[in-house]
């Protein structure tokens, strides 16, 4: 497969290649290595790609082991600074055999010859699905608490993003569905007025954040949970995470309504649990997010083809939530 804005990704589906460029970084330096298979999860053409590979390594010793590897690369992202990042949240609380149950995928070291890093595969299953059974409201409180945790692990950003560059985004977003929907653009005006009024109430105080943090970012497998996918790991409002992870229930439950009773009650305990390790004060600036991201849902709906009847109700859900909030303090 070639792909000119990822150069290595013809290689990296190559078992025989990459099974040379992982003998030959560092990590692996040392060993003989055998990829048993390889699998394309996701491609975006220019931008990344995530791979699966099973690996068979052999150690100077002898000895033999599988290796179950996810392989990123990332276009405008050299690998080594999502590898950094992983290892310094590895070492900062959250390795795979923790007390608190709460870790990211073992970092396994960059592959420079394919322009990709790697990490261990982990099993389990995403967080989206468990948040939809009966017993959802536990699961909901641990991502709450897993969420405190991210934000109080103390591992510096390189990025900063705030309620301006929120507003921004939706802004941008937003005045593309105007383009390509014209009937919706006095609703869409009239929202974009009510989300300019929430974000000058937000406060900026900023710590490390996901950024992206929604359910399926999220692997559930038994007592562990592991969180995933930290390409947008900035310094900004904690809340900000929390709100968007429930937008998301929100706008699930408008597509999901056999599911709703569920969701509800994840969104419920996740707001609960957030309240309780922070205090309540939080729960204005969370629901504040909640709203911005209701909001860029609606310009989801009209790229994503199976949500495209969506649209007009996220904006009518949207629109909703943003005017109860200027109806009381932020």
């Amino acid at each position: 497969m070639i792909d000119p804005g990822l150069p290595f990704l013809e290689a990296a589906l190559s078992p025989e290649q990459t099974a040379r460029a992982i003998e030959s970084s560092k990590r692996f330096a040392g060993t003989r290595v055998r990829v048993r298979t390889t699998n394309l999860l996701r491609h975006k053409p220019g931008k990344r790609a995530v791979l699966a590979y099973e690996l068979l390594v052999t150690h100077a010793n002898g000895r033999t082991e599988r290796v179950d590897a996810i392989g990123k690369m990332r276009a405008s992202r050299p690998p080594r600074t999502a590898y950094l990042l992983a290892r310094a949240l590895w070492q900062h609380g959250f390795a795979s055999d923790n007390a608190d149950g709460i870790s990211v995928p073992e970092p396994l070291g960059t592959v420079p010859a394919l322009g990709m890093w790697l990490q261990r595969r982990v099993m389990g299953c995403v967080a989206t699905f468990y948040l939809t059974m009966s017993d959802a409201a536990p699961v909901a409180r641990r991502i709450a608490a897993a969420a405190h945790k991210l934000h109080t692990a103390g591992v510096a950003p390189e990025r900063a993003h705030g309620p301006s560059d929120e507003l921004s985004i939706l802004q941008r977003v937003l005045g593309d569905v105007m383009q390509t929907q014209p009937s919706l653009r006095d609703r869409i005006q009239k929202l974009l007025a009510a989300c300019a009024r929430v974000c000058q109430r937000l406060q900026p105080i900023a710590t490390g954040i996901h950024r992206d943090f929604y359910s399926d970012q999220v692997i559930v497998d038994d007592t562990r949970l592991y969180l995933l996918d930290f390409d947008l790991y900035c310094a900004g409002p904690a809340a900000l995470d929390l709100g968007n992870f429930a937008g998301h229930l929100l706008e699930q439950q408008l597509r999901e309504p056999e599911h709703a009773s569920a969701l509800r009650a994840a969104h419920e305990a996740l707001e609960a649990q957030y309240a309780v390790l922070v205090g309540e004060s939080v729960l204005s600036q969370m629901r504040a997010f909640t709203a911005l991201t209701l909001a860029r849902h609606v310009y989801l709906s009209t790229v994503i083809p199976e949500r495209a009847d969506t649209t007009s109700r996220v904006l009518d859900l949207a629109t909703a939530h943003t005017e109860a909030l200027l109806d009381v303090a932020v």
